[in-house]
């Protein structure tokens, strides 16, 4: 008899623990999108480009800085020794692209060197680092 005066219940959506949710993902992108993942301790003022390419992720790091100091994996070289320390990860995998981030007041001259001493050590895949224009268009080709 009292069953036609029972309340029903609603089904309702609780929001709460969805907007915890979206809040988290938010602040795990934020903090997360921050990080650089190119970081080679060397600060560079690198000569922009109109039209940048993106490389894969395998590939050596060797910079240049202003005063035309050798750097690969933070470490300071000079010409010869870069070549000892590229010749096994490039005996390894030939075929890694060894790219070469130079200061844009680099001399033409030291670049052709340190390009030398690379090739001594057996990489033939090379390319120069820049940094992207404004204005760009933004597409990697």
């Amino acid at each position: 008899m009292f069953a036609k005066y029972r309340k029903r219940r609603r089904t309702r959506v609780e929001i709460l623990p969805m907007i915890d949710i979206m809040f988290y993902l938010v602040l795990f992108f934020m903090v997360f999108g921050t990080f650089r993942t190119e970081t080679a301790g060397v600060p560079l003022e690198l000569p922009r480009a109109a039209t940048p390419r993106d490389l894969a992720r395998d590939h050596i790091v060797v910079a240049i800085d202003a005063k035309g100091k050798l750097y690969y994996n933070e470490r300071q070289f000079a010409d010869g020794d870069l070549t000892r320390a590229l010749l096994p990860p490039l005996r390894a995998n030939p075929d890694r692209v060894v790219i070469v981030k130079a200061d844009k007041s680099v001399r033409y001259e030291r670049l052709i060197q340190t390009i030398d001493a690379i090739r001594m050590a057996g990489g033939v895949h090379l390319a120069l680092a820049v940094e992207r224009a404004a204005g760009s268009g933004g597409g990697a080709r």
